[in-house]
């Protein structure tokens, strides 16, 4: 990692300016002070039963504070926006929650509004720098710090890192709530190394020179608040690469994609479909040659996967592929299928499309686990370090 000066964290600083990246070291240092401040200026104490809520979008600080959090064996509890108040309200009741980092005073203004509702929540830490020109009567029930303060806070008093035992608590993850209330599912840090380790041979498996590849890249774009996307940040900070997060506008995803130019590429099949109805409008509106040439292009590749040759550097990808390739960056070697069944013929196309190893994997990539064979649509693999019981 060249002494903790690799890329680790991307974000664009304002809407399609260049991305800029924080480094290993510049991460580690944040996630140190963020804990410590925890600790010395909010004086939470390390254990199982300590939580910080996060109720932001992706970015640099989301990730920051869960490392943090870990560095001093604090829980993470996330929240997201398609809760709805009444979950949101039912989660911090029931984990009596006394921190939440959220991303706008916006967000702080809504969470106080209601505070009468969650009286346990005494620390708001407020990502968004500028402050309301007006701060509104709600701001006296709570204590307010920006992101950078705490920053700050913990900087000048570092307290001495509590590292987490396998058996302790690291997230404690909400369901969608589609029955009734969102329900809260214990994950603990053996459970997260164990599916790191097993996606990293998983890996090795299906592309033993994934990891030749330098730089090693991802994209985040799917909820943080999701274990899917928490599992894709940890794995590519163990395997030293860098996550650079999406825009925050769904619409410039694709410029998104060409600037980062992901070699890993989380995806959820409704992605996937659009690139494939996508395709499927293009050949009905192009002429009939060149709708012969990308069928024969198509029939060539789809020979070679079911060989199982999986590449992106023939003649065919070179004069047919090349451009739908690019949507996605250019450079992806390797997809990541969650959240929901995807009908064999996208995947099919996919596959000979982007030239990609794509696996598609079940129960949101964390616990027990089983992923699709990567050329044909058979679930028939268990994932290493994954017991199943019948």
């Amino acid at each position: 990692l060249d002494d903790g000066n690799a890329r680790c964290l991307g974000y664009r600083p304002a809407l399609k300016k260049p991305y800029q990246y924080l480094t290993y070291k510049e991460v580690l240092e944040k996630a140190r002070d963020f804990g410590s401040a925890l600790i010395n200026k909010l004086h939470l104490k390390p254990g199982d039963e300590t939580y910080l809520g996060i109720y932001a979008r992706n970015c640099p600080e989301w990730f920051i504070s869960a490392f943090g959090c870990t560095l001093q064996s604090v829980s993470i509890v996330p929240l997201y926006d398609t809760f709805g108040p009444d979950a949101i309200t039912y989660i911090l009741q029931q984990i009596q929650m006394t921190t939440i980092v959220v991303d706008t005073f916006a967000k702080a203004e809504k969470l106080l509004a209601k505070s009468e509702l969650f009286p346990s929540l005494k620390t708001i830490i407020v990502i968004e720098e500028k402050l309301p020109e007006k701060l509104t009567e709600n701001y006296r029930t709570a204590q307010i710090y920006t992101f950078n303060e705490i920053l700050k806070e913990g900087h000048n008093d570092i307290a001495e890192m509590n590292l987490p035992k396998p058996q302790n608590t690291y997230i404690i993850c909400y369901t969608s709530g589609t029955t009734s209330f969102p329900k809260g599912v214990i994950i603990s840090h053996r459970n997260i190394v164990a599916n790191l380790s097993a996606f990293y041979l998983l890996l090795k498996k299906f592309s033993p020179d994934f990891f030749l590849h330098n730089p090693f890249t991802t994209i985040s774009y799917l909820p943080l608040s999701h274990m899917f996307e928490q599992m894709c940040h940890w794995f590519t900070f163990l395997v030293g690469g860098s996550t650079s997060y999406y825009s925050g506008n769904i619409q410039l995803l694709t410029e998104d994609l060409a600037d980062i130019q992901p070699n890993l590429l989380p995806v959820v099949p409704r992605l996937l479909n659009r690139f494939y109805d996508l395709i499927q409008v293009k050949l009905k509106k192009g002429n009939p040659v060149v709708r012969a040439l990308f069928n024969y292009a198509y029939q060539k590749k789809l020979a070679m996967l079911k060989e199982g040759i999986i590449c992106n550097d023939t003649i065919w990808d070179k004069l047919i592929f090349q451009r739908l390739q690019a949507k996605l960056g250019g450079k992806v070697q390797f997809m990541a299928i969650g959240s929901a069944p995807i009908s064999a013929e996208v995947l099919e196309t996919c596959r000979v499309v982007f030239g990609a190893v794509i696996i598609e994997g079940k129960t949101d990539f964390s616990e027990d686990q089983f992923l699709m064979d990567h050329v044909s649509s058979s679930e028939n693999l268990k994932l290493s370090l994954c017991d199943v019981k019948v």
